[in-house]
């Protein structure tokens, strides 16, 4: 690339890629140690649930450490209450891939040798009805051992981010093999995740 020559997409693409898959970064390394240490790692799965947020206040142990080490940040609503976030969408999406790992870095045997996948892979590109099904199916078959030491939270409920991470690696697992990407992107900071798919030509 010349110096003078402009910043693309795919530049740009390239670049953040690299930074989040390649390149060591004693400072995301930090943020992930502290996130993933015990007792905390109970508040970061937590800031990864989607349905109420969690209000911040410094005064709270756990969220003032995660606070001060990076993991996350605050945001304020329109009444001027305040509520936590992830400190970066960059953060974020380091952490989600390092506990989808650390939880699923083995999903089993996702489908046999010879079997039919015509109801998946299909002419027009992929059934995403069915491709979620054979998630939950596989889920259910093997929900003993791949959720065995799944982390619960204090009402022994297994935390929701834990399934995220679940179906997450399920498809880079199925899809990896026929050329497919799977990627994860957090449009409001908090706990919602959109899971983006390229196969072929088609975004999903």
């Amino acid at each position: 690339m010349k110096k003078d020559s402009p910043v693309t997409m795919k530049n740009f693409e390239k670049v953040y890629a690299a930074a989040a898959d390649l390149l060591p970064n004693n400072n995301v390394m930090n943020v992930i140690s502290k996130a993933e240490q015990e007792p905390y790692r109970e508040s970061v799965l937590e800031v990864f649930r989607t349905g109420e947020k969690i209000p911040f206040r410094y005064d709270d142990r756990h969220l003032s450490f995660l606070y001060m080490n990076g993991v996350i940040g605050y945001e304020e609503d329109d009444d001027g209450q305040f509520y936590v976030r992830f400190s970066s969408p960059f953060v974020q999406k380091r952490l989600f891939n390092y506990f989808a790992r650390e939880m699923f870095g083995y999903t089993g045997k996702l489908y046999e040798p010879f079997e039919d996948l015509s109801d998946t892979f299909t002419e027009k590109g992929l059934n995403i009805r069915n491709l979620i099904r054979r998630h939950e199916a596989h889920l259910r078959k093997n929900r003993e051992w791949l959720l065995k030491d799944a982390p619960v939270r204090k009402d022994m409920r297994i935390f929701e981010a834990v399934y995220h991470f679940s179906l997450y690696r399920h498809l880079c697992d199925f899809l990896g093999q026929k050329r497919a990407q799977v990627w994860p992107e957090f449009p409001t900071g908090n706990g919602k995740v959109d899971l983006f798919i390229r196969y072929g030509r088609r975004f999903m």
